[in-house]
């Protein structure tokens, strides 16, 4: 008997955030071993895609009759974000005893729902099916918010995002409900299964009106203004690490449009690229201009994020090779730096209790360690030479060039450099501050030094030509390269 491996990657977490025991310790030990299962699995499925461990298959399917069914499967890209998550999730867990000392059980559940609702998006091959895993993920968000948040408006928060979210995953449904139904009155039979849908050959205003509810659902989750609203405030009302972490560190918009939008509907795909530029450069410039007037960290790190994913999603439907490869990059390279960044605004978080710069430049300059740390995540994330960022910008900026979108080469170098602007400005505030301080807290301790070094050596990389991300995931994103 084959065992669902894949499956079990988010069975496992959703059902030990169910069944965590009530004692902080057991519960734990358990999610520790939930977190460590998820992140053995997706190494496993690394060796089995280059040859070096036979006898794990990366694809599970399931069929219930009427054409629905259930269909798992892993490609180079989505390997590493799977790994990523399990990592994440890891990392969090690590950190939970000293955020959330007075119910941590409740806590490492929710924290276990989320990766579970992340890896169901992850591994869906269908589009339907992973809109079921979107709107189940809008559980965890909103408890994580509205029980754990570290602000009285907490609550008011979690019911704003939650309709946001909400709303995202409604509209993703809406197009794979009205693509199913297409493809049962042409061909007699139900699915959302991007190749079937593929095989249609819709009409242009049908193709167009699906892949416009789609794109809007996981604009919303990704997310690029106007549709952006929810993030700041689940950042800075939100857990001071969790919840955060997740959302900037695993990019499940940029595994949906390669997987499942561009497969299914590559003509309309084309014919909205003219949309999703203007949204992106939208993105771009309103995220890089908030962020540099934020006074709250955690407030920064949204709106950078927001013109993050401007210069991604863009990238990703321009059609050319090396923008394609280079956003999938950036994606991986911001999501790993996002996480850093946001630890330390944790750490930062936990010691002076509050994430304004004026109570940060109070014990940062006490701390080192954490502002070396954060140092090297925010070179990474505005593509400095030597770290994943850089490969990354630089493919994509070589393909909005060979492309001759000179106007979207030009305002991508701006913004980068007015994110490192941002980001350099906040570090000197908060580390180099020349202030009198209250009281000089401990710098990291062994775990968050763990926690924190991991990360850095992840976005340390060499030359792009030779860099093996790009080679396993080149046949993932073969497919999303001419739509």
């Amino acid at each position: 008997m084959t065992v669902p491996w894949l499956t079990l990657t988010w069975l496992v977490p959703a059902v030990a955030g169910a069944l965590l025991p009530r004692s902080g310790r057991a519960a734990l030990a358990i999610a520790t071993a939930t977190h460590l299962f998820g992140l053995v699995v997706a190494i496993a499925l690394f060796l089995r895609m280059v040859g070096v461990l036979p006898g794990v298959t990366p694809s599970e399917a399931l069929g219930f009759g009427g054409g629905l069914r259930y269909h798992a499967s892993v490609d180079g890209l989505v390997v590493v974000f799977l790994a990523l998550v399990s990592l994440v999730g890891q990392l969090v867990t690590l950190f939970g005893p000293r955020a959330h000392r007075g119910d941590l059980p409740a806590w490492l559940g929710a924290v276990a729902w989320m990766q579970a609702s992340i890896t169901g998006m992850l591994v869906s091959t269908d589009l339907l099916q992973f809109a079921l895993f979107f709107a189940a993920e809008v559980v965890p968000c909103t408890l994580l918010l509205s029980r754990y948040g570290v602000t009285a408006e907490r609550g008011w928060v979690a019911r704003r995002v939650g309709v946001f979210l909400g709303l995202g995953a409604a509209l993703f449904a809406g197009g794979a409900l009205f693509l199913g139904q297409a493809h049962l009155a042409a061909t007699g039979s139900w699915s959302t299964a991007p190749a079937d849908i593929a095989a249609l050959a819709l009409p242009p205003e049908t193709a167009q009106l699906a892949m416009a509810l789609l794109l809007v659902g996981l604009v919303v989750r990704a997310p690029l203004f106007p549709f952006h609203g929810w993030l700041p405030l689940s950042l800075e009302h939100g857990p001071v690490v969790g919840l955060n972490v997740f959302l900037l560190g695993v990019k499940v918009a940029v595994v949906a449009v390669v997987r499942l939008l561009l497969p299914a509907l590559p003509g309309a795909a084309a014919d909205l690229a003219p949309v999703v530029t203007a949204l992106g450069a939208a993105s771009l410039v309103y995220g890089t201009l908030m962020s540099v007037t934020q006074t709250r960290l955690r407030r920064l790190l949204a709106f950078l994020a927001l013109a993050h994913m401007g210069a991604i999603l863009p990238a990703l439907f321009s059609g050319t090779p090396h923008s394609v490869q280079g956003a999938v990059l950036e994606a991986l390279n911001l999501g790993v730096a996002a996480a850093g960044l946001n630890f330390a605004v944790g750490f930062l978080h936990v010691r002076a209790g509050s994430s304004d710069f004026e109570a940060l430049r109070r014990v940062g300059p006490s701390m080192p360690r954490l502002a070396a740390a954060f140092f090297v995540v925010a070179l990474a994330s505005v593509g400095m030479p030597g770290t994943l960022g850089f490969d990354a910008l630089h493919l994509v900026l070589e393909g909005a060039l060979e492309d001759g979108r000179y106007g979207t080469a030009l305002l991508l170098a701006v913004g980068t450099v007015a994110s490192a602007a941002a980001l350099l400005l906040a570090f000197q505030r908060i580390f180099l501050a020349d202030t009198p301080r209250e009281s000089s807290p401990a710098d990291l301790g062994p775990s968050e030094i763990l926690t924190v070094g991991l990360l850095c050596a992840l976005v340390l990389t060499g030359p792009p030509d030779q860099h093996p991300l790009l080679h396993l995931m080149a046949r993932a994103v073969h497919a999303s390269e001419a739509p």
